[in-house]
């Protein structure tokens, strides 16, 4: 995976999961971590500069302590391997980043669903008594309730529109 996927994934999977500053720390490791050719490059097989707590406090502006409890989390979690040739130099684990669930896709697909139902109760909720013309062929009417009973039916039936709360449209 190349490095700027690896930090699209970082801010989308893994800084929710955890505080700010065990996401800003990853970052910047990722950010350290130097490959031939940043276009074509992956950054599976490639360690990050050497870098002191300290110095890499300084580069994201947490405390020394701060830098050295996210290094310990990261490492814990397994999201980075720590150099065996080199102090304070890291590898970042690709597939275990990848294992964290998407926040945005969840969180889109959550409220691109709430304005659907939202605009279909606003449209019967206005109208209560229209009867669509589509819905005449689908959903016959007898004695005034849809011939679908017993099964899932989206006929905009006066109960229907009654017992379903009704949020106002931004």
């Amino acid at each position: 995976m190349r490095k700027q996927e690896v930090t699209k994934k970082v801010i989308d999977r893994v800084a929710p999961a955890f505080s700010n500053a065990v996401g800003t720390v990853l970052l910047k490791i990722i950010g350290l971590t130097k490959v031939p050719d940043w276009k074509t490059s992956h950054i599976e097989g490639f360690y990050s500069t050497p870098t002191t707590n300290q110095k890499l406090g300084w580069l994201v502006r947490l405390e020394r302590h701060t830098v050295r409890r996210a290094i310990k989390k990261l490492l814990h979690e397994g999201l980075i391997t720590p150099s065996t040739s080199t102090r304070n130099s890291y590898i970042v684990n690709t597939d275990r980043i990848s294992g964290f669930r998407s926040t945005y896709r969840a969180s889109l697909a959550h409220v691109l669903g709430e304005k659907i139902l939202n605009a279909v109760r606003m449209k019967f909720h206005r109208h209560p008594d229209r009867q669509p013309a589509a819905f005449a062929s689908i959903h016959p009417l007898q004695d005034g309730k849809c011939k679908c009973e017993g099964s899932f039916c989206s006929h905009p039936t006066a109960e229907n529109i009654e017992d379903e709360p009704v949020a106002v449209a931004a």
